[in-house]
């Protein structure tokens, strides 16, 4: 039977403390079993939203070309959160071809990227001819 990636992820965050070993092991053979490894991406990225939403916190991933340091994770993650009134979750994903970062919180695009601040200036440079 094919478990449904999302089945997999709240099953995975809601065993936290449990028997790890155990777990790993079924998870592994469920997944091999039903053919699923192309799956474990997604699987992976829904347990970070379901940790957010038993945390009640916000998942905000952060697209950049390399990987964030911890003091620029912590600076990010702190205004966002004056930003969005909210606690977050920060996840980096790094290996996108950008100068700079792009914030994603659920639907919601906050584009840091220098590609789109030359387009800003371009456009309100247009705007005042």
């Amino acid at each position: 039977m094919k478990i449904s990636p999302i089945i997999y992820a709240k099953t995975l965050v809601g065993s936290a403390g449990a028997n790890n070993t155990q777990i790993a092991r079924r998870f592994w053979l469920n997944l091999q079993k039903n053919k699923q490894y192309k799956d474990l991406a997604k699987i992976l990225d829904l347990m970070d939203s379901e940790a957010a939403l038993i945390e009640n916190k916000k998942l905000v991933k952060i697209y950049s070309k390399n990987t964030l340091d911890q003091i620029d994770l912590n600076m990010v993650q702190e205004k966002l959160e004056k930003k969005l009134n909210s606690k977050i979750i920060l996840t980096n994903i790094a290996g996108k071809n950008i100068t700079g970062a792009i914030a994603q919180v659920d639907d919601k695009i906050i584009d840091l990227s220098l590609e789109n601040k030359v387009k800003q200036l371009k456009k309100l440079i247009t705007k005042s001819r």
